[in-house]
């Protein structure tokens, strides 16, 4: 059945990674840098001047179940004020 081949592939292709590569292992440090690149962009006044509040998600194959890490990172509409009191909506930084 095709489900069984592709949990067959997934599982070969899991073995043939490194260990240190393994999901659960650590991403090599690529959802932190993009926190922090985001973090950094966001509070500059030039951008947007705001603490913005992140959800990052690891994929790690492509859908023919290549080995693929990387990160996506939806990011919201505004941030709140370096202070915390005050919405900074991203629309009025274009």
């Amino acid at each position: 059945a095709v489900g069984a081949e592709v949990g067959e592939r997934a599982v070969a292709a899991h073995r043939r990674q490194a260990p240190g590569q393994r999901v659960g292992q650590g991403d090599g440090g690529g959802m932190s840098a993009a926190a922090e690149s985001l973090l950094e962009l966001c509070l500059d006044p030039r951008h947007l001047g705001g603490r913005i509040s992140i959800l990052a998600v690891l994929h790690t194959w492509t859908r023919t179940l290549d080995y693929h890490p990387h990160v996506h990172c939806p990011v919201p509409d505004g941030a709140l004020s370096p202070e915390g009191n005050e919405w900074v909506s991203a629309s009025l930084c274009r």
